[in-house]
C-alpha cells in the first residue's frame, strides 16, 4: 500500500495527464470549480510546481498537499455555493440552473472525496512528522 507521501507525489506527477484530458476533451477532474480554461491551466501549473517541491523536498510534501488541497476545497465549495446563492440571477438550461448540472455534482463528489483524503492524510502526516522531531 502507498504511504501518503508517495501517493501525493504520484498525484502531482500525473498532473500533465489531467491537463491533457482537460485541454483535449474538456474533462475537469483535477480542478472542478474553475470554469475558465485559462484559470484551470494556471492551476495545473501550480500543481506541477507542487509536484516539483514534493520531488526535490519530500519532507515538505505533506505541507504542500495540505495547502493545495485546502485551496482546491475552497474553490470547489465556491463553485457549488455561488450558483445556489445567485440562483435568481442564473438562466435556466433544460430546466436546471446553470452550474448545478449532474456532471458538476458528480465532479464535486469525486474531486471532493480525493481532496478530503489528501487533506486529512497530509494533516496526519504533518502530525506524525512533528511528533518525530
Amino acid at each position: 500500500m502507498l504511504n501518503s507521501t508517495t501517493f501525493f507525489k504520484y498525484y502531482y506527477y500525473i498532473t500533465p495527464l489531467f491537463f491533457f484530458l482537460d485541454y483535449v476533451w474538456g474533462y475537469e477532474f483535477r480542478i472542478a470549480g474553475l470554469s475558465d480554461p485559462l484559470h484551470r491551466y494556471y492551476y495545473y501549473g501550480f500543481c506541477v510546481l507542487c509536484g516539483l517541491i514534493c520531488y526535490f523536498q519530500p519532507v515538505l510534501s505533506n505541507l504542500v498537499t495540505l495547502i493545495e488541497s485546502s485551496i482546491n476545497i475552497l474553490i470547489l465549495i465556491f463553485s457549488v455555493m455561488l450558483p445556489i446563492i445567485m440562483i435568481g440571477n442564473l438562466q435556466e438550461q433544460n430546466g436546471v440552473a446553470i452550474g448545478l448540472s449532474g456532471q458538476r455534482l458528480i465532479n464535486f463528489v469525486l474531486t471532493g472525496s480525493i481532496l478530503l483524503y489528501d487533506f486529512y492524510s497530509a494533516q496526519s502526516g504533518l502530525i506524525k512528522q512533528t511528533d518525530l522531531e
